[in-house]
């Protein structure tokens, strides 16, 4: 029970108010989408509130292995991940009796989600045990009690406590008149059923859709899913909420059919492209100490250095290169492709086609491509598009509470010019309708030391956008200064 300071000779108060779901919206945030045992969508913190709301490892998706993975890379924001289930999903249940003669439906039970996991008795179980003339039920997952009522003196305080049940841990419904029977043993949970093999791109948009724009911006995933459909899902989820999709490719994808993947799926969303960004390589990590080691694609990887990176030093830090992006967790890659630079090996091939590619250096391992799906020079740079992400989001929220209504991405962030100065002047003129006011600089800093879209230099790119604004009839202002310089650099 948390305690509420009091000022000095007042008494100390206690406050009961369960802790939030979900936390406050940061660019370190990460989205996945993926298929699990357990849950349907929720925030976590750590790999073990994870594992406690979707359950463990599966033989049949890599989702949760990229989840520990991510937290593995001390992921500096939250892992919010929405389930796919089939069509034909069910929750497990059971209807309890009640005590008469001849027994009738007291009590119906279902679990919060639908799978077979949920099944007793290693899942759901439910026992109504008697204490003098009450009785009261527990509902038990395995050996953890996760509900359990109070004493129940009669058929009206069923009624009344059924409601009170968190939808999350059990769904809980009088069907009859009477109180249930006491049970010899607990009873389980039967049906369950996830309906994965006949899950569609209906479904993983659902999924999508419930990773609401609210909980803010941050990168969003289908760790291991290959298929174009399901990646045009993430890149169209990632426009519509102001986000950044992952895209990965098979293991064994060939450098052909890489490059095709890339130029279809620039073909399909051109104009929404830069919220894209294909990866070609998969990695071992061993994210958990005394797990072994799990295949999982590089862009879980690279999530979670993202997250790490923004979490530690803020929106604007480059996240790319050796210096800042090596892996925590990686112990070696699936494959290592060719880096001859005479002609072009893959990598450089790979890269030139817009795929994104990580290396094994001996001592780390880090990306080498760091490219968006788009070919346009100003939106092409990841890092550059993180950033832009990041800052839509800041001056999005920022432009909320000072002139009190919603702005969308496109006003905060249109791209025509340089993407700090359009920034800084659009936010500037949204607070204020009779002109920019204040506007010092913006754009986005490169190193001089090498050439701007060179992709050596890529790892010393910073944001960087600064103004003074003031809201129409103010007589306050407001700075606001986003982003680094280095020893050498041009505005």
């Amino acid at each position: 029970m948390p305690l509420v300071p009091a000022p000095p000779g007042f008494d100390v108060g206690f406050d009961d108010t369960p802790a939030p779901r979900f936390a406050p919206p940061s660019a370190a945030s990460l989205f996945v989408v993926g298929l699990a045992d357990r849950g349907t969508v929720g925030q976590s913190r750590s790999l073990a509130e994870h594992r406690d709301r979707f359950g463990g490892r599966v033989n049949y998706s890599v989702a949760g292995d990229a989840v520990a993975v991510m937290f593995g890379e001390r992921a500096g924001g939250t892992v919010t991940f929405s389930r796919v289930t089939g069509p034909g999903a069910v929750a497990s249940t059971i209807t309890l009796n009640d005590a008469e003669v001849a027994p009738a439906p007291s009590l119906k039970v279902t679990a919060p989600a639908p799978g077979a996991s949920y099944d007793g008795p290693d899942g759901y179980t439910v026992e109504v045990t008697s204490e003098s003339t009450s009785v009261r039920v527990t509902i038990r997952d395995g050996a953890e009690t996760v509900v359990a009522s109070p004493l129940l003196d009669d058929h009206a305080d069923l009624v009344a406590w059924a409601p009170t049940v968190r939808e999350d841990l059990a769904i809980v419904e009088v069907v009859g008149d009477e109180l249930p029977a006491v049970t010899v043993s607990p009873v389980d949970l039967a049906g369950g059923d996830d309906d994965r093999t006949n899950i569609t791109t209906d479904e993983w948009a659902a999924a999508a859709e419930l990773l609401d724009p609210r909980f803010g911006p941050g990168l969003v995933l289908a760790p291991g899913v290959s298929t174009a459909a399901i990646h045009r899902v993430l890149v169209d989820h990632a426009a519509a909420t102001g986000r950044l999709a992952r895209l990965d490719l098979d293991p064994d994808v060939t450098e052909q059919q890489a490059g095709a993947a890339a130029a279809a799926l620039l073909a399909d969303r051109p104009a929404t492209a830069w919220r894209g960004a294909l990866w070609a390589s998969w990695a071992y990590a061993a994210p958990v100490p005394g797990e072994p080691e799990r295949l999982v694609p590089y862009s879980a990887i690279d999530a979670g250095v993202h997250s790490r990176i923004l979490g530690e030093t803020g929106i604007g830090s480059p996240t790319f290169g050796p210096a800042f992006a090596s892996s925590l967790t990686a112990t070696r890659l699936y494959r290592e492709w060719t880096t001859t630079t005479d002609p072009a090996g893959e990598v450089q091939r790979l890269y030139a086609g817009r795929v994104n590619v990580a290396i094994d250096r001996g001592s780390t391992i880090a990306p080498e491509g760091y490219r968006t799906l788009d070919p346009d020079e100003r939106r092409e740079d990841l890092a550059t598009a993180t950033t832009r992400m990041a800052l839509e989001w800041r001056g999005g929220q920022i432009a909320l509470s000072m002139i009190g209504s919603g702005v969308t991405w496109n006003t905060i962030a249109s791209y025509n010019g340089r993407l700090a100065d359009v920034i800084v002047a659009e936010f500037s003129r949204a607070l204020n309708p009779t002109g920019p006011d204040g506007v010092e600089d913006g754009g986005y800093r490169v190193s001089t030391d090498r050439p701007v879209n060179a992709p050596e230099s890529m790892a010393q790119r910073h944001m960087h956008a600064r103004t003074r604004i003031r809201p129409a009839g103010s007589t306050h202002w407001v700075d606001l200064l986003v982003g680094t310089s280095t020893a050498t650099e041009q505005l």
